[in-house]
């Protein structure tokens, strides 16, 4: 027993020293398992050593969204519109996060003349954020 906190630690920091290609495999397996917290720990890491890393700007923003944290993933999207890095669903992660923060109007817009299911379900929201809004003010 006395040896399990320097053990814990010695496991902790050799973790440290994993190269940023090594988080950014576990924080994909993370992902794919729905381990979204602990995904966002190797992706902080990788991004820490790499920033401009567009696989792990785009995890992290599909992460924070499956979080419901809107602020943070217009965030890692900001940073890949910026790196010319888009995804082909650029728009469709985009309109969600401003649904996280509350702005339908924007969503709406990033969904103009999208036709997937995924389009629709977010527009349907937007809708509904907007009549909810509508509902609050009249």
């Amino acid at each position: 027993m006395k040896y399990a906190l320097p053990l814990a630690v010695g496991l902790a920091l050799a973790g440290c020293a994993d190269s940023p290609e090594t988080r950014l495999t576990r924080a994909e397996k993370s992902f794919a398992a729905n381990d979204y917290r602990r995904a966002q720990i190797d992706l902080a890491a990788t991004l820490q050593a790499e920033p401009g890393n567009a696989r792990a700007l785009e995890l992290a923003a599909r992460s924070h969204l499956a979080q419901g944290d809107g602020v943070a993933a217009q965030g890692a999207l900001g940073k890949l519109a910026a790196a010319g890095r888009k995804p082909a669903d650029f728009a469709l992660l985009a309109a969600e996060a401003a649904l996280l923060r509350g702005q339908g109007r924007e969503a709406l817009a990033l969904v103009e003349g999208k036709g997937s299911a995924e389009a629709h379900r977010l527009r349907a929201l937007a809708e509904l954020s907007l009549s909810d809004d509508a509902a609050v003010a009249g």
